[in-house]
């Protein structure tokens, strides 16, 4: 019987050739993505494992997610744990944010890699920045720059550049390049290096540092090293080992990449199970082809269970097989990814291609079982064929009721319907577990409609055919997708899914941008809006230039800098990292406009603090209450005397500008606004500020239209990416189609042979086929769109106060993509319809 399988799948290769096409796409995504993500994991574990140090002391709180933020050390530190006798060496290191090279027409570059600024270690047994050509950094005008980003921007030693700092632009001379340890990059950064003493003085404090690096004296362990300089150091920072540093950087990496990984791999499932649509028809019709072949089987002795067995075979055969094209067409998959991460402007350490033997199991493993487990119906059913029945004229397999179907089906609606009330109810007090029960609403419902959609081919392929039954060919069409309901079902299906999931995404997106643009309407009164490139400062004589500019009526600026809350040096507690905004409340006021739910943000002064809900909430603070943050190594007591909303900008805690000016923070704004004075023409003050601050290259200048095209574009960007994984599932479908109609002309030879036979023309029989196909493609539209209408709508309104309070639904784009579905729909048909045409009319109505 194995052999007999084997031999089956091989003579009708043709039959199942667009299953394997089908299942291998699925595979493909699976197996794709655990190179790509192993490959990335294993580039960055071997960078960060190259650490050249002992122990390193870093601020104790966890890293914040403004990139802006660096925490910082006082250098006493250094000068502390170096006079210990565990360590032979300890050097201060400095990172900076916003720190770039110009490209040769002064422009800043496009993309999303940070840009990096550190200090260079004087001690070389500590740097692990490996020079490669030229010299170390020394004085203000000098820089070194990492390989890669010479290599794009063209630049070698000797060469002069100005490069953008916290204190404006300067010019500079490039004296040495260098590479990240064994690799030219790091994850697309772009990192310039100056001596210890010019990066220093670009903290908040230039007798700052932002870690100290250290190596122990010999015969001194890493452990012993770190346990000696933490009865230095304040409990604001800590000391980790070597291992410990590479360990929780490559934990980082690996949470980061697990989050990418299950996005992807959640794609990869919507793939396969569109595909197991196309195998379990595929199983299906080739079982009903081969009615007589099993009937004969049975009558010479085999078992039902050999029968059903020998199926199985076949279907692991071609599972196996699928599985393998899939693993080999990942490969490319995994190069195809990184592409796409530098059309993003991210570049990253890649390395040779690792493919596990865990990556090639469950790649395969996935694709036999789906194959399997969906071939087992149509299996089971080959089995049950009596032997007489190959005695029989014509065979059939009786077709089951479809009784339980609809009773199956009405009750996942109805929970789906329970689900998405109890989502609404309580989305208002918990947006998050409402949007889990929207969840589960939205896949009880599309789990209810599959179930049900062969109850309703009979009704809705009749209604959509109408147009097409006034000729006999068109009613001919109409009537051949009927008479299978569970095949017409299972082919539209798998276009449901991918069509519902595009218009729920589209209509969540549309409902995002109109949202955020009504948000910025309403918090944003500037017209215009000035912020750096990456993650970075600019300089205060940004705010002053524009403040000079005669058509300007109000200035205001935002100023960040990093700080612990809830650190205490004293009982050793650590704290957090977070932000905190220096405004000024007068200019602020008119510019900005900020919910506030408690207090009065126009007491802001120094000692006091406005913290938004969020924060409050987590740490539980109401107006009149004190909360400390610390900058350094000193404790700031502030008074709460405000409690806002977060919005569009403006987000952590609030103080007045001039508290940050006492406590040492030199003067680095992370954004202006401005309002233009009334009667004044926008454009052309928008285009004298551009002029005016030409010196600062990183400073851009947009208004309040030109934000809102950033904000959207992104949003843009993001729905395209998703749409593109998605549009995967629907190409995946209309395999599906063709597959279907491809294996219905075979199954009909003998009816298309008849038809021939009593005058119907080639044409009239390819435009039969292609009425079909236009058919299942408008049902599987039909019911996808109104699919994804309801759970779009459904999540908008879960997620109104997330920022979602505007419902948008795009029906030019829906509109679009209908039509481009439904013309998919025809030219799927036209290889089917064409072979059906040129069958040879007396061998196929002498056809078995």
């Amino acid at each position: 019987m194995i052999r007999w399988a084997w031999r089956n799948v091989s003579a009708h290769a043709g039959r199942v050739a667009l299953t394997v096409v089908a299942i291998s796409i699925g595979v493909a995504f699976v197996a794709g993505t655990f190179i790509f993500t192993d490959t990335l994991q294993r580039a960055f574990n071997q960078l960060t494992a190259t650490q050249p140090f002992d122990v390193e002391v870093v601020s104790a709180g966890e890293l914040a997610e403004d990139f802006r933020s660096q925490p910082e050390l006082p250098a006493e530190l250094v000068t502390a744990i170096a006079a210990l006798p565990e360590a032979k060496s300890a050097s201060g290191t400095v990172q900076l944010r916003g720190i770039e090279v110009l490209n040769r027409d002064g422009e800043v570059r496009e993309g999303f890699g940070p840009r990096f600024g550190v200090g260079w270690v004087p001690i070389d047994e500590l740097r692990q920045l490996r020079l490669v050509e030229g010299s170390p950094p020394q004085g203000p005008n000098e820089i070194a720059i990492d390989k890669t980003n010479a290599e794009r921007l063209g630049y070698q030693v000797g060469d002069q550049v100005k490069v953008t700092t916290p204190k404006g632009l300067i010019d500079a001379k490039i004296v040495g390049v260098f590479d990240y340890g064994i690799s030219a990059t790091f994850g697309g950064a772009t990192i310039t290096a100056f001596d210890l003493a010019t990066a220093r003085s670009y903290l908040n404090d230039s007798a700052n540092v932002t870690t100290v690096v250290v190596s122990a004296a010999e015969g001194v362990t890493p452990d012993e090293l770190r346990d000696a300089i933490s009865e230095v150091i304040p409990s604001t920072a800590r000391g980790v080992t070597n291992q410990e540093a590479a360990d929780e950087v490559q934990q980082t990496i690996s949470d980061a990449l697990g989050i990418f990984n299950t996005i992807l791999l959640a794609f990869a499932g919507i793939a396969l199970v569109v595909g197991s649509f196309i195998i379990a028809n595929t199983f299906a019709m080739l079982v009903a082809q081969r009615a007589r072949e099993l009937a004969l089987l049975r009558a010479i002795g085999a078992s039902r269970r050999q029968i059903t067995f020998a199926v199985l075979v076949e279907a692991a055969s071609i599972g196996v097989i699928s599985s393998a094209i899939g693993v080999g067409l990942g490969v490319g998959l995994a190069f195809g990814l990184r592409a796409l991460l530098g059309v993003f402007g991210i570049e990253a350490p890649f390395g040779g291609l690792l493919v596990a033997p865990r990556t090639i199991a469950i790649a395969v493993g996935v694709g036999v079982l789906i194959t399997l487990l969906v071939a087992w119906l149509p299996a089971k059913r080959a089995g049950s064929l009596p032997p007489v029945a190959a005695m029989r004229d014509e065979i059939s397999i009786p077709i089951r009721s479809l009784r339980l179907r609809v009773v199956f089906g009405l009750a996942l609606l109805i929970a789906a319907v329970t689900a998405g009330w109890f989502a609404l109810d309580i989305s208002s007090e918990d947006s998050g577990r409402g949007a889990q029960l929207a969840g589960v609403s939205a896949a009880a419902g599309l789990l209810g409609v599959i179930v049900l959609a062969p109850a309703l081919v009979r009704s809705v392929i009749g209604f959509l055919g109408a147009p097409f039954s006034g000729r006999p060919v068109g009613k001919l069409a109409r009537e051949n997708d009927q008479r299978n309901p569970r095949r017409t079902a299972a082919t539209a299906s798998a276009l449901t899914i991918g069509l519902a999931l595009i218009t729920a995404l589209a209509t969540l997106g549309a409902s995002l941008q109109v949202s955020v643009s009504e948000t910025i309407d309403e918090v944003i009164g500037a017209d215009l809006v000035l912020t750096p490139s990456g993650f970075g400062t600019f300089p205060v004589e940004v705010k002053e230039i524009v403040a000079t500019n005669p058509e300007i009526a109000e200035v205001a600026a935002i100023r960040t800098v990093p700080a612990l809350i809830g650190a205490d040096i004293f009982s050793g507690q650590a704290g957090d990292v977070t932000v905190l905004n220096g405004i000024d409340p007068a200019a602020f006021e008119g510019l900005l406009s900020v919910e506030v739910l408690d207090g009065d943000l126009s007491k802001l002064a120094i000692g006091t603090v406005a913290v938004d809900k969020e924060s409050a909430d987590e740490l539980n603070l109401k107006v009149g209450d004190t909360t400390t943050l610390t900058f350094s190594v000193f404790p700031l007591p502030l008074e709460v005397v405000a409690i806002y909303e977060e919005a569009v900008l403006v987000n952590g805690f609030l103080t007045n500008t001039e508290a940050l000016e006492v406590a040492g923070v030199p003067p680095a704004d992370t954004s202006v606004f401005a309002q233009v004075k009334p009667g004044a023409d926008v454009a052309t003050v928008q285009a004298q500020v551009r002029k005016d601050l030409a010196a600062y290259p990183n400073v851009e200048v947009v208004n309040q239209a030109e934000f809102k095209e950033q904000i959207q574009g992104q949003v843009d960007e993001l729905l395209a990416l998703v749409s593109l994984l998605i549009l995967l599932a629907v190409i995946v479908a209309f395999v599906g189609v063709v597959n279907t109609l491809a294996l219905g002309v075979i199954e009909r030879t003998r009816e298309i042979g008849l038809l021939r036979a009593i005058g119907m023309s080639r044409r009239q029989l390819m435009r039969m086929v292609v009425i079909e196909s236009f058919l299942i493609t408008l049902f599987g539209l039909a019911l996808g769109v109104i699919l994804g209408l309801t759970f779009g709508v459904l999540l908008q309104q879960v997620l109104k106060g997330e920022g979602l309070q505007t419902l948008d639904i795009p029906f030019d784009r829906i509109g679009l993509v209908a039509v481009v579905i439904a013309v998919a729909g025809v030219v799927a048909a036209l290889w089917p319809a064409r072979r059906a045409a040129r069958l040879n009319m007396l061998r196929a109505i002498a056809t078995e």
